[in-house]
């Protein structure tokens, strides 16, 4: 879904710290980014108000060069998977009809589990399917908890990093409760603690353990300090913020996200060529993202490429749910190239030169 994005979006003003030669940044530099949320008026809020409580989401994203993007300058990058969990949701809502049927599972790399499910009557609980996990997963090769999530069940390792995974095999159980999503063909159904995307929280944690710690709020503003640029490709490079606001809780802001977005130059001073120049030419003044994700989005090749981008944090290619293998979280590998306009004969994948030219040709 497509929509103008004047009345859903306020601003966020993104600076950075000046490199010494006034151009870009050059090995030595650690440039600090300064975040601004706006209101609906364009009023800057009150920044220590930036917290869990009063925003679902806010969020920083360093990534580039330009060319061929991957996450860089940040904690996410510096920890990698090795803070994240595995997490799985069935996706079916219970009660379900699988009472003495059987639920093969792996955790942590254990050999599988053949789990019998219990219940009092032939149609099982949520809370019912839980007990029966975890006398089996609790303390399986580094354990996993199992837990009732509204009508449905989570599963969630206890250990984090590369040695969390869980692996669940077809079966009546597997189907009955949709542990796999529609189009995957993957057998077992592997998830691995990979993050989809490498943001950076940039809320004040509810826990101050969980705060970023190169995150620094103050009335005025929020600063966050980027690692030393040495070993960077030469290019152009994004710094990408965007919010999510809770009804009613900022004066003021009452659009359903913040979003901002700027460039800066590593190693040279010249800036690379944008993967695309001209999507607003059929797209306009819209925005994409408006169902079922986290933050609505411009048709700007230099914002798409904050998620979209090069980083391979798992094995495999493309979505699970589409045929492919890829761990990487839901968005696989390959950013935008192969993701947009993929089929179509005269809408080609986002490349510079096709993109342009095809654009062009439908413009006119």
């Amino acid at each position: 879904m497509l929509r103008d994005s004047r009345p859903t979006v306020a601003a966020i003003d993104i600076t950075m710290s000046a490199p010494a030669n006034k151009t870009n940044y050059v090995a030595g530099e650690k440039p600090q980014v300064t975040l601004v949320f706006k209101d609906d008026a364009g009023k800057p809020i009150d920044h220590t108000q930036l917290t869990e409580a009063n925003f679902s989401a806010a969020r920083l994203l360093v990534y580039g060069p330009r060319a061929r993007a991957v996450p860089v300058l940040t904690t996410a990058v510096k920890d990698g998977n090795s803070k994240l969990s595995v997490s799985v949701t069935s996706r079916q809502a219970g009660p379900w009809a699988i009472n003495g049927k059987t639920f093969k599972i792996a955790i942590n790399g254990s050999a599988p589990q053949d789990i019998k499910i219990v219940g009092a009557s032939n149609l099982v609980t949520a809370a019912e399917v839980v007990a029966s996990l975890n006398t089996i997963i609790t303390n399986l090769n580094g354990g996993a908890t199992a837990s009732v999530s509204g009508a449905n069940v989570n599963i969630r390792t206890k250990v984090l990093g590369n040695d969390a995974r869980i692996e669940i095999y077809n079966g009546e159980v597997t189907k009955a409760m949709g542990w796999k999503a529609p189009g995957v063909v993957l057998e077992p159904d592997v998830t691995v603690a990979a993050g989809t995307y490498q943001y950076n929280d940039i809320r004040a944690r509810t826990s101050a353990a969980n705060n970023d710690p190169m995150v620094l709020w103050t009335a005025a503003g929020v600063t966050y300090q980027l690692d030393d640029v040495a070993g960077l490709p030469p290019g152009t490079y994004s710094a990408y913020a965007y919010g999510v606001p809770i009804a009613g809780k900022i004066a003021g802001l009452t659009r359903t996200s913040n979003l901002g977005h700027r460039t800066f130059q590593i190693g040279t001073a010249t800036p690379e060529k944008k993967i695309a120049t001209n999507c607003t030419d059929c797209h306009g003044d819209t925005i994409f993202h408006t169902t079922g994700a986290i933050h609505p989005a411009a048709f700007d090749t230099d914002q798409c490429t904050a998620c979209h981008d090069y980083g391979r944090v798992a094995t495999g290619e493309m979505f699970k749910n589409q045929g492919g293998t890829s761990l990487s979280g839901w968005s696989g590998y390959g950013a935008m190239r192969d993701k947009t306009h993929p089929t179509a004969p005269d809408w080609p994948a986002c490349d510079t030169a096709e993109c342009n030219s095809a654009l062009r040709r439908k413009a006119r």
